[in-house]
């Protein structure tokens, strides 16, 4: 239930939060935000009642959809690689600022051609395409 308060009040800071992971074993959840706005305060007010582990991201949940954006235009625009993951949910998607990329096929060109275009908001590996 805290989880999902948390999420829709970053709904509300799209240029500040970044993503939530719940940690269970800890019994906490762990925000990524921008730091230095205002979405530390409006999480504060919102008393989530559970522990919360606020950890800096260089980038904010908008920005990171705008890269994922861009990235999937690229899809069957490509030479030599096919992408078969674009994704940015993950905690080190949140805590890197990065958009993953999985990709078929030449997994050198593909980081070359995607880190050209993209710089550090991309991470890419190599990604199979699954059968059936």
């Amino acid at each position: 239930m805290a989880a999902g308060r948390v999420s829709a009040l970053g709904r509300s800071h799209q240029d500040a939060f970044t993503g939530l992971v719940v940690d269970t074993r800890n019994a906490r959840l762990v925000v990524y935000r921008k730091p230095g706005t205002d979405f530390d305060s409006a999480l504060a007010r919102l008393a989530p009642g559970v522990p919360i582990d606020l950890r800096d991201a260089p980038r904010s949940i908008g920005e990171l959809a705008a890269t994922r954006g861009q990235v999937e235009a690229l899809m069957g625009k490509t030479t030599g690689y096919t992408f078969v993951t674009v994704g940015d949910g993950s905690e080190l998607s949140f805590g890197q600022g990065v958009v993953e990329v999985g990709v078929a096929g030449d997994l050198a060109q593909a980081k070359r051609d995607l880190g050209a275009r993209f710089g550090d908001r991309v991470t890419v590996s190599a990604a199979e395409i699954p059968v059936g």
